[in-house]
């Protein structure tokens, strides 16, 4: 059909199980099966049917389907292979039915098998190395729907990557979604006395008060699914329709995280490595919830495990294990805080130091002073770009001097959506070198701060992820919506255009357009206005009008070009007077682009779009 190369396997192009099936089924006109975990709980009770006497596990598993329904006089089938009429006419002619057929992906057929023997219970596993947390231990004697279901839901998630497990309670039913690259993705519903059973289970695991459901209460679980132990964080939280719990679900190991695979570039790979080899230092990663800053983390701890170096890790929760490294968990209601753990692994004489996260002044202060007495210190911190770090760092009331010195560098991070389907993590790797660390001591704006990075080769995510849509790897949807989640946060990457037009309804009907695209848009009726505007912004571009009172257009670029801090702006000249000669004027005076105002208002902007691009 053209979907494959059949002799090549699926990953090498660069084709998806879930997208394979999709195309079939709709080639085919048929249905898709996806297990849903009550399917998996009680897919192991079919095989104490009739059936199997007459087609025995063995035989499915040879042609690679499973049984959805069977019915009197019919049967439903998963299939993988919808071409294997042989094995269709089999189960048709042995079972005396009419036999209808759905397409399942590989992957969704192995977990039904497993689901067939992995029937878990929750029991203290006498072979754990010494901690407290109850392990989630094989046992097929269960019937219990509620321990099956739940067994199935945390097996379904390790399996398909899931970070986290949310159980949303409605007025009948609850909501059960996965949270997968990132994004909340819906799994199931299931009825609210269900979604009951499991919390109080999972609460009676955890050593958690079962008779209260009114305060929010936390706890751990261990989860082996038979082939690696996954530690749980379990929150509980009440609300209108019961409790709403999230079980995040932790790796044991970090056997796959690597920092030359996270996605930075070459040149931005270089800039982490030679800070990382430093003997001392402040490193921040950052970004919001859900993109990745553990596993960022995780590399870098990972690049500097060589064995020559004491490291130490403060964590809630310890998110990985790793060897070699000595890793303490964070306890706060026995008064276990990061800052206390913090000023004890000092006495440890450690080379480098992890901090989990900073979340107040006092471990703020500690990793600084960490920094300037020979250590590096790795941490993460809220903010909402690369340069913001510096001003979340500051309002932890952290001096400006002391700030200065130790910040090396800082990695703002994000997922964005690729047309593939898959979540692509976006960087953004800001090196504070000698100028920089001068501007943050002087009190230097996030503004200025980043024009000097980017005069150096510094790349803010919005810059990335324009790329990415112009180059097509990413939808407008989501461009869109990174733009509007951009403006939501607060953020200062949204590109700002002064607009300098004397004619106020062409002013409005460009600063529409232009905001639609969502750029930032400052007017300014002439030239002189302008300039007064300019000495508190710096905008991105200035888009000028050519004949204007007071100032013209060309007034205005002479003067931009000879003013100290404004020469590196570029300038579009727009005009209604399409002569060579004003043209000729624009460039000689050091215009960036000329763009006559007879063309189409859309055509302009898109102009304008492409020239922010190439600069």
């Amino acid at each position: 059909m053209g979907i494959v190369d059949e002799n090549q396997p699926l990953e090498s192009q660069n084709i998806k199980w879930d997208d394979l099936v999709t195309e079939l089924a709709k080639e085919l006109k048929l249905d898709i099966f996806k297990p849903d975990p009550l399917f998996l709980a009680s897919a192991s009770s079919i095989l104490s049917s009739d059936l199997f006497e007459k087609i025995s596990l063995d035989r499915w598993q040879e042609n690679f389907s499973f049984v959805i329904h069977n019915l009197d006089d019919e049967i439903s089938i998963c299939v993988v292979d919808p071409f294997n009429i042989e094995w269709v006419n089999l189960v048709r002619f042995l079972t005396n039915k009419e036999v209808k057929i759905s397409l399942i992906s590989f992957p969704d057929l192995l977990l039904v098998y497993r689901s067939l023997d992995t029937n878990y219970k929750f029991a203290p596993d006498d072979s754990s190395d010494g901690s407290q947390l109850t392990v989630l231990k094989r046992d097929r004697n269960s019937e219990a729907i509620s321990v099956k279901f739940l067994d199935q839901l945390i097996l379904d998630a390790t399996l398909k990557g899931a970070t986290d497990i949310h159980l949303i309670p409605g007025e009948n039913t609850t909501d059960v979604k996965f949270r997968l690259n990132g994004e909340l993705v819906e799994r199931i519903k299931i009825p609210n006395k269900l979604s009951r059973n499991i919390c109080y289970r999972l609460k009676s695991l955890a050593n958690l008060d079962v008779a209260n459901s009114i305060i929010p209460q936390d706890g751990s679980l261990r989860y082996d699914d038979g082939f690696k132990i996954h530690e749980l964080r379990l929150s509980f939280i009440p609300s209108d329709y019961g409790e709403s719990l999230v079980i995040r679900i932790l790796g044991a190991q970090a056997s796959n995280i690597n920092l030359d695979s996270l996605g930075l570039s070459e040149s931005e790979i270089k800039v982490v490595k030679s800070a990382l080899l430093k003997s001392s230092g402040l490193i921040v990663v950052s970004g919001p919830t859900g993109a990745g800053k553990t596993t960022t983390l995780y590399s870098l701890i990972k690049f500097l495990n060589d064995g020559k170096r004491k490291i130490v890790t403060i964590e809630d929760p310890v998110e990985y294990r790793l060897e070699g490294i000595s890793q303490f968990q964070v306890n706060e209601k026995q008064g276990l805080t990061f800052a206390k753990f913090l000023k004890s692994s000092l006495r440890h004489d450690p080379d480098v130091i992890l901090v989990g996260e900073l979340r107040d002044s006092e471990t703020a202060k500690i990793c600084i002073h960490a920094a300037q007495t020979g250590h590096l210190v790795l941490t993460t911190l809220h903010a909402n770009s690369a340069v913001g770090v510096i001003t979340r760092l500051l309002n932890l009331e952290v001096s400006r001097i002391d700030l200065s010195s130790v910040l090396s560098i800082v990695i703002y991070q994000r997922l964005i959506k690729t047309k593939l389907g898959e979540r692509k993590p976006i960087f953004e790797v800001l090196k504070i070198d000698k100028d920089l660390s001068q501007l943050i001591s002087k009190g230097a704006t996030e503004l200025e701060i980043e024009e000097s990075a980017r005069l150096k080769g510094y790349t803010n995510l919005y810059t990335k992820v324009s790329n990415l849509y112009y180059s097509d790897e990413i939808s407008e949807e989501e461009f869109r919506k990174f733009e509007l989640d951009n403006y939501r946060s607060g953020s200062k990457q949204k590109p700002l255009i002064l607009l300098v037009e004397d004619n106020e309804d062409t002013a409005l009907i460009f600063k529409k357009l232009l905001e639609d695209r969502y750029f930032d848009v400052e007017i300014a009726k002439d030239g002189l206005d302008a300039l007064e505007k300019l000495s508190s912004i710096r905008p991105d571009l200035i888009v000028s009008d050519i004949m204007m009172p007071r100032m013209s257009g060309i007034e205005l670029v002479k003067k931009i070009r000879t003013q100290l801090g404004l020469t590196k702006i570029p300038v579009v000249m727009l005009t209604a007077v399409d002569t060579d000669e004003n043209e000729l004027k624009s460039f000689e005076l050091g215009a960036s682009d000329f763009v006559p105002k007879i063309e189409d208002p859309q055509i302009i902007i898109a102009r304008l779009e492409r020239f922010l691009r190439q600069n």
